[in-house]
């Protein structure tokens, strides 16, 4: 995983955001935030936690995840939810690889199996249905080799596989 300071101006609060698959800092330097410093996780190919040793300097932290990054900050910070001061899940699920609760095992497998730049042009414009905000999200898409992004894509479906495995053994 990486981490990208999307704002940092010493505010007394912070984001932490964990970002959806296949992001980088790119699609979202031009949000505005005015009141609070922004932490971006992203890059789930190895899910290890990243240093936020930084976070103990500030008097709050909120934490937001998109998408696939709803189920890795879960997954991750399980035992570290009572250190936010708000917790938010944009468009995400628990159950990421489901057949009822995310995204069907076989259309996951689909995906990762003919992944190439007709299956990102489609996952992109599958994650808009205005096509202007579409237009706008292309100008400032991700700046990721493909075979890194398919990397990540069937890495995270490992690790919820394994996950899941852990859970059915406890």
């Amino acid at each position: 995983m990486q981490t990208a300071w999307l704002q940092r101006a010493n505010h007394p609060h912070c984001l932490l955001f964990f970002s959806g698959w296949g992001m980088d800092p790119e699609p979202f330097r031009f949000l505005p935030a005015r009141s609070c410093d922004v932490l971006l996780v992203h890059d789930y190919r190895h899910l290890q936690l990243p240093e936020l040793e930084p976070l103990a300097a500030y008097r709050q932290v909120h934490l937001a995840a998109w998408s696939m990054g709803v189920w890795v900050a879960a997954h991750l910070l399980a035992d570290r939810a009572g250190s936010f001061a708000s917790r938010t899940a944009l468009a995400g699920t628990l159950s990421p690889i489901d057949a009822g609760r995310g995204l069907p095992p076989e259309a996951y497998a689909t995906m990762v199996d003919s992944f190439g730049p007709e299956v990102l042009d489609t996952f992109y414009a599958n994650m808009f249905d205005d096509p202007a905000q579409h237009s706008r999200f292309l100008a400032s898409r991700p700046r990721r080799a493909m075979a890194a992004l398919r990397e990540e894509m069937a890495a995270f479906r490992a690790a919820v596989a394994q996950a899941e495995a852990e859970f059915r053994e406890a």
